[in-house]
């Protein structure tokens, strides 16, 4: 089976599936990725290192200089299509990014008898211009499954006129080799904030903006004068975000730390106790995944979300919710994990269990095999993972 595999991914821990991939046998994998994925062009070992799939960054450019992941393209075409007479075509790009489309043109011209594969996040049927739903229609109807981050993802799809196959798994595993309980860090962590193993840290992790809720989080903090918090994360609502914390008399409580790198986030989930994502809905979003939730639950810390999107898919059992945008329900349910230490300790044991049977970039790996086994008839077009307990 030669499989070409596009990705866009920038840490090169992302690429891990790959490398599972390409240990498996009669699988012959060429890597195409968009600058700068972390790896350089040529052979790699797979995961075992038993075997070998080849990489290659190709250049892109953005029309009209602006950056927006739906519109990003190749620079050169994609020739190497006719050269790798590919069975199937794997690429991770949204069913409206000119991306998808062009590797749906690329595929039709060099490789019209290889499945198409693409992958959608988008859980809102949103307003769109006639362009963007001229690129959708014509990717859909190109494509022989689609991979969704959720079922309200794959229900968008249904309501756009797709009819064939789709699997539920998220584009982003958990690398056990990065996300595991660190004691050891979870002292130095808090030993460098100022506190103490006893002291109850709730954290949140992840971009400071405005459908993030992070707000709703501070005005719950406000509610439990004996936690801390922890707020690792830039963006766009950073400075508010300091100005609520000062005006709810919070600020000494309040630890701020700018956005990490991929390697580092673990340490800093290990320090807490409580892991909480407050997402809000707007018009046009609401959450598609939540990576940070099983990033958690892999550290063996107890997590929280809002029911916003697909958090109360990926929890489960493995974690609690709260409405979202409610303040009292989430100052509740913390000061209830505070006050319950063995509920704490029981979540986060259930929520590494889960994390690691649903979401680990194996699990990832085998259910992306099963589709592909499916697609050139091997195996039922089915899949176990359904993103739910």
């Amino acid at each position: 089976m030669r499989v070409l595999f596009l990705s866009g991914y920038q840490h090169p821990s992302a690429h891990r599936k790959v490398e599972l991939l390409a240990d498996t046998d009669g699988i012959d994998i060429l890597h195409l990725t968009i600058p700068p994925s972390g790896l350089s062009d040529g052979a790699h070992p797979s995961a075992s290192g038993a075997r070998q799939y080849r990489s290659l960054e190709v250049p892109v450019y953005w029309p009209q200089g602006k950056i927006d992941p739906h519109r990003v393209v190749f620079r050169s075409a994609l020739t190497r299509m006719r050269r790798f007479k590919p069975d199937i075509v794997h690429c991770e790009q949204e069913q409206e990014g000119l991306m998808a489309a062009q590797v749906a043109l690329a595929r039709s011209i060099f490789a019209p008898n290889a499945p198409l594969i693409l992958y959608s996040w988008q859980n809102i049927l949103r307003q769109r211009s006639l362009p963007v739903r001229i690129i959708c229609r014509y990717t859909l109807s190109a494509a022989s499954h689609m991979l969704c981050a959720s079922s309200e993802a794959v229900e968008v799809l249904r309501r756009q006129g797709y009819t064939q196959g789709a699997t539920i798994m998220p584009m982003f595993g958990i690398d056990t080799r990065y996300f595991h309980p660190k004691q050891a860090d979870r002292m130095e962590v808090r030993c460098h904030l100022g506190l103490g193993n006893e002291d109850y840290l709730i954290g949140y992790c992840g971009r400071l903006i405005p459908e993030k809720g992070v707000d709703i989080l501070l005005h719950a903090l406000a509610e439990l004068p004996q936690a801390k918090l922890l707020i690792v994360g830039s963006g766009s609502s950073e400075a508010q975000l300091h100005q609520l914390a000062t005006m709810l008399g919070i600020e000494s409580r309040c630890h701020f730390v700018p956005a990490q790198p991929y390697d580092s986030i673990a340490s800093y989930l290990s320090a807490l106790d409580v892991l909480v994502l407050p997402s809000r809905t707007t018009a046009n979003w609401k959450e598609q995944y939540g990576r940070v939730l099983v990033e958690a639950m892999a550290c063996e810390v107890a997590v929280v979300g809002s029911n916003s999107g697909a958090i109360s898919e990926v929890l489960g059992t493995a974690g609690l919710l709260f409405p979202e945008g409610d303040v009292m329900a989430l100052a509740a349910t913390l000061h209830e994990l505070g006050n319950r230490p063995h509920l704490r300790l029981n979540l986060a044991s259930q929520g590494r269990l889960h994390a690691l049977s649903r979401y680990s970039v194996e699990c990832l790996s085998s259910e992306i095999l099963q589709v592909w086994r499916g697609l050139l008839g091997s195996y039922p077009q089915t899949s176990l993972y359904q993103g739910t307990s």
